[in-house]
């Protein structure tokens, strides 16, 4: 059924892509809130949060009314989602598995609708690659909010959100920059960052962690340099002469000590 819902994406009108977006944002949403047991109310509001949200945070930064409160496919869509989250509960064991599948393909998508709209507003390549980020996060991170958590996007982890960021950079730079057919830049775009995600939890890379240069510097300066005299203290050992006797050996009379051979 998945390869079915993204074939329908990226061939059919703009619409199709969103409504795909909006429905797997919400299952995505509907899982990861079953996942921790809670209401019918909960299921309902973080599967709208994150289906819904990251288009409404994208329309306001567009200045138009949100296509979520006029367009009347959007609501059932993801209220749809909900309830199949909800009352297919035993999918949860394999919910972990689902999210993984999930989060990339959706936050691509959003990524992909939110700067080709601002491309279509002759807002630039740059404002459109920073309004597909914050449309392919602002649904996760309202979820995280909701239930109570800290954004996965300010945590450490798998290349999730930064994989959304490389994909809307591709997808504005194939589109705006090079030419390329749309289509043919949502199906690279989509197949990036899913490949990415997954090769980061096959592999078990994680985003970058700040790093304190300065002192990383300055370690490796320090080190050096004591490298450095060790070997000096080994060398100058190495060519010093032997030390003198430190007592007279007695004489013989041909007046060589007796001591020695």
């Amino acid at each position: 059924m998945l390869p079915l819902v993204l074939v329908g994406a990226v061939t059919a009108p703009p619409l199709a892509i969103s409504l795909t977006a909006v429905f797997l944002g919400g299952l995505s949403g509907a899982i990861f809130s079953v996942q921790r047991k809670f209401a019918i109310t909960g299921v309902l509001a973080i599967a709208i949060a994150t289906g819904l949200g990251g288009g409404i945070i994208r329309d306001l930064l567009l200045g138009r009314v949100p296509v979520a409160l006029t367009d009347a496919w959007y609501l059932p869509l993801v209220v749809a989602a909900a309830f199949i989250g909800f009352f297919f509960a035993s999918l949860v064991h394999r919910g972990r598995l689902l999210l993984d599948v999930l989060d990339p393909i959706w936050m691509a998508l959003f990524a992909v609708i939110g700067a080709q709209q601002t491309l279509n507003a002759d807002l630039g390549a740059f404002a459109a690659i920073l309004v597909g980020c914050i449309s392919a996060f602002g649904g996760a991170v309202l979820r995280d909010l909701l239930a109570g958590e800290t954004p996965q996007l300010v945590l450490p982890g798998p290349i999730n959100y930064l994989a959304a960021i490389i994909g809307a950079v591709l997808y504005v730079a194939m589109v705006e920059w090079f030419g390329a057919d749309k289509v043919v830049s949502e199906w690279v775009t989509i197949v990036v960052v899913f490949g990415l995600r997954m090769l980061s939890l096959k592999f078990g890379v994680r985003a970058p962690e700040p790093v304190d240069l300065p002192r990383h510097v300055r370690r490796r300066v320090l080190t050096s340099r004591r490298g450095r005299r060790r070997g000096d203290m080994r060398v100058y050992r190495a060519d010093a002469r032997p030390p003198a006797p430190d007592h007279d050996w007695p004489s013989s009379p041909d007046g060589t000590p007796s001591g020695q051979p």
